[in-house]
């Protein structure tokens, strides 16, 4: 099984970034996230033994039970790695994010007890809305221009999920084995 940790974007966001995402145009050398796989990873697991998936969720919800719900909105854009190698597209949290932060550095401390590698890069609030097959710098200037304004209307956070990712000749396929409610505020 192939699993992830990872915060679902509202709809009526997702939509506010692909409208603005449409306007950078067609371009060969992309690969854009499809609208239903657009969320916030918290957490890669990888490749995982079936046998783990019950040991992840109970410590998931002791993981949710010691944080509250979150408020955030996405804003800006821009590229992973940087400009001279860009590889994804991507617009950054805005809101609550030392507490998401909190929250994924918990999640990464946990889960390295069940032999889960620890991440080596600092957590950095994003979500992924595209990927670049081979560097375009008309591109990268595009969509760093047109989402340098951009800025969704806030949104709650009160529940992450424990994802399992089938891939396909389509792409990727995402399905909830679990969610973990916040604490409410």
């Amino acid at each position: 099984m192939r699993l992830f940790v990872a915060v679902l974007i509202p709809d009526v966001i997702k939509q506010e970034a692909i409208r603005l995402r449409n306007k950078v145009g067609i371009f060969p050398e992309v690969r854009w996230v499809a609208t239903e796989a657009i969320h916030l990873t918290l957490k890669f697991l990888g490749e995982t033994d079936p046998s783990k998936v019950i040991e992840i969720q109970s410590l998931l919800k002791d993981s949710a039970s010691r944080f509250p719900a979150l408020t955030l909105s996405l804003k800006g854009g821009g590229v992973f790695p940087d400009r001279a190698r860009p590889r994804v597209l991507w617009t950054a949290l805005w809101g609550d994010t030392e507490p998401l932060k909190n929250l994924a550095a918990e999640l990464d401390h946990s889960l390295e007890g069940l032999g889960f590698p620890k991440e080596e890069r600092e957590f950095s609030p994003h979500v992924t809305v595209g990927r670049l097959k081979f560097p375009s710098m008309t591109l990268v200037d595009q969509f760093c221009t047109l989402f340098s304004q951009f800025s969704s209307p806030m949104f709650s956070v009160n529940v992450f999920h424990l994802m399992e990712s089938k891939l396909s000749s389509q792409g990727a396929e995402y399905q909830s084995l679990g969610s973990y409610p916040l604490v409410p505020r």
